[in-house]
């Protein structure tokens, strides 16, 4: 609320303990409360926090686990389930964004040894030639060809099937790092590509994503599927509240 300032502060809480927002942790659902004086949830708030009168809280899902709570308070009217789906997608593109700065932190801390990286690592020069893979990157080629011997040209499954215009592009855009997501033997690979201005050349560093991309088109069939269901039903279909509103 404009003219209330609050002190810095920093509050350590237990779920267990928690008002409100400890709710919407252990609801896993969004939590609206627009008479808060009211709510028989409510622990009351800090010394010198502003009176809080109307109050929303969504718990932000990475897969099945909760890694935080964003709420807002005191919107002029009543809060709606528009309100909810909004504050949802928002925190949904902030906490990708988070999760894509941290791969990228990531890899820029593992870029000084590659060859000790887990995942897959490549190297191209300007000519599109595979100049390096890492021990990962070899063995993936491997395990997908059952087992056979690697060689050099093998690598190749791994370039992205517009290689050759990253290449034509890379001094010439804003971009960087590209990614793509590339099909290597049956498993899916997201990868991000860099641009080595030193040595112009670019480095692949890939992760398998398969499983996750498997179980999000299998959601994506699911939805499909109920939601032409529902938009077929001969029958009436309406969603209403435990009270009945």
């Amino acid at each position: 609320m404009i003219g209330t300032p609050l002190a810095p502060a920093t509050y350590n809480h237990y779920i267990a303990e928690a008002g409100l927002w400890g709710e919407c942790v252990r609801r896993r659902q969004p939590i609206v409360v627009n008479a808060y004086a009211d709510s028989p949830e409510k622990r009351g708030t800090p010394a010198g926090h502003v009176p809080i009168e109307r109050f929303l809280a969504v718990p932000v899902f990475d897969d099945e686990r909760i890694v935080a709570v964003a709420a807002v308070a005191n919107k002029a009217g009543a809060y709606t389930e528009s309100d909810s789906g909004t504050l949802i997608l928002l925190t949904e593109r902030l906490w990708g964004f988070l999760h894509r700065r941290q791969a990228e932190a990531k890899i820029e801390h593992l870029a000084s040894f590659p060859r000790l990286d887990p995942h897959p690592i490549l190297e191209v020069d300007a000519s599109g030639a595979v100049i390096f893979c890492n021990p990962a990157a070899r063995e993936a080629v491997r395990v997908g060809q059952g087992g056979a011997g690697y060689s050099a040209g093998d690598a190749r499954v791994f370039l992205p099937h517009d290689i050759a215009d990253i290449l034509h592009s890379r001094t010439q855009t804003q971009e960087n790092p590209f990614y793509r997501e590339v099909m290597v033997h049956g498993l899916i690979f997201s990868e991000y590509i860099h641009w080595v201005s030193e040595s112009d050349t670019v480095r692949i560093y890939a992760h398998d994503i398969t499983e996750r991309a498997r179980t999000d088109e299998a959601l994506r069939q699911s939805e499909e599927k109920y939601r032409n269901i529902f938009e077929n039903a001969l029958v009436a279909i309406y969603r209403t509240s435990p009270e009945g509103r």
